[in-house]
């Protein structure tokens, strides 16, 4: 098959790596891939200079920073300018995959040589754009691939679209992999920083500083884009990394005896399973794949927005023997290692197939 991804812009976030996957994975296997991203929007003249006076630096948006992108080999053009897209802008393919809301409404109007449209859903995108627009774009009579049994339980109940396929995401089993390990000797919880709200950062942390009161001993790491994070406040005496480099995200994953996940609105969630790859267990809000991947005892599901069940669920696992906390480790690294990016691509490439049947039924 020729296939194009079409991504609103690339970076290091966990979307971007997964479309990064599976196009790597599905070029490996013979097919003809491109991928077509943007930059992103340029932030207003004001956001620039205070970014400047603060960093000494340019907004990081200005260019094209570090994505997942150029380790996968596969062709990648970048535009300048905003969509809508233009047939000149792609090339001739049999499926075109798109990756964002906006894509879908960028690619109206394309000529069918530039492939099937085939919408990649990772999540429900009502905080990237305004609800009805999104909403519009889901009940088009796309075929579409998601990532979740949630999402693909909402697509089909409010939007029917006439092809669905599922296809969870993976680890790499390879990076994200440390050997056996005991508890720490300072009880540590881990938790990845963000700013926006459906992430919950802010319960992570009234979280963990219920559990600090009830177990002064306990400490916080986290890493995420922010230099400095300012809102919401990382609680006193927290250890953060600012963007740090790929191959040192495993390590801090595995200086935690549990982490942390406590997003309110999820597609799926890849810190779960990047943790679980490095032997730390998980306490989650029911958010994105979490129900599945914590089920039959795997980690701690606790309530959305409720930083009391979280405060419990850390001190279940910093106050466990030693004996079941390395059981409960090893449980998290061998579920990760049931399925892999192979089993994720070949259920991928058969959706895509599937895609093709039905445009020509």
């Amino acid at each position: 098959m020729k296939i194009t991804f079409v991504l609103p812009y690339a970076d290091l976030s966990g979307g971007i790596r997964v479309v990064a996957i599976h196009a790597g994975k599905l070029q490996e296997k013979g097919h003809q891939v491109t991928v077509v991203s943007f930059l992103q929007e340029k932030p207003a003249w004001k956001d620039r200079v205070k970014h400047f006076l603060k960093h000494f630096r340019p907004h990081p948006s200005l260019s094209q920073g570090p994505t997942h992108l150029e380790s996968m080999g596969v062709p990648w053009t970048i535009l300048d300018r905003p969509g809508p897209l233009k047939d000149e802008d792609l090339p001739e393919a049999d499926v075109l995959v798109l990756t964002w809301w906006e894509t879908v409404e960028w690619t109206r109007g394309l000529s069918p040589s530039r492939g099937v449209p085939c919408h990649f859903v990772q999540a429900y995108e009502v905080f990237g754009g305004p609800k009805e627009r999104v909403d519009e774009v889901l009940a088009l009579p796309t075929f579409k691939i998601t990532v979740s049994k949630w999402l693909e339980e909402l697509l089909k109940t409010r939007f029917s679209p006439p092809g669905l396929a599922l296809v969870p995401n993976s680890v790499d089993l390879e990076r994200f992999r440390v050997p056996p390990r005991g508890k720490q000797e300072l009880p540590t919880v881990g938790v990845m920083y963000s700013t926006t709200p459906n992430k919950g950062c802010d319960l992570a942390f009234a979280a963990f500083e219920e559990a600090r009161r009830r177990d002064p001993r306990l400490r916080l790491v986290s890493f995420g884009h922010p230099e400095s994070p300012l809102e919401p406040p990382l609680p006193e005496g927290a250890t953060y990394f600012s963007e740090p480099a790929q191959e040192e995200i495993p390590g801090i994953y595995a200086s935690c005896d549990a982490w942390i996940f406590p997003g309110r609105n999820e597609g799926f969630g890849l810190p779960i399973l990047e943790a679980m790859a490095c032997r730390t267990p998980v306490v989650a809000t029911p958010a994105g794949a979490a129900p599945e991947i914590l089920a039959e005892g795997r980690g701690i599901l606790v309530p959305h927005d409720d930083p009391e069940a979280m405060a419990g669920g850390i001190l279940r696992i910093t106050s466990m023997e030693e004996r079941a906390w390395k059981e409960l480790s090893r449980k998290a690294r061998e579920f990760t290692e049931s399925y892999t990016w192979d089993d994720a691509s070949r259920l991928f490439e058969k959706a895509l197939e599937d895609a093709l049947a039905l445009a020509s039924s």
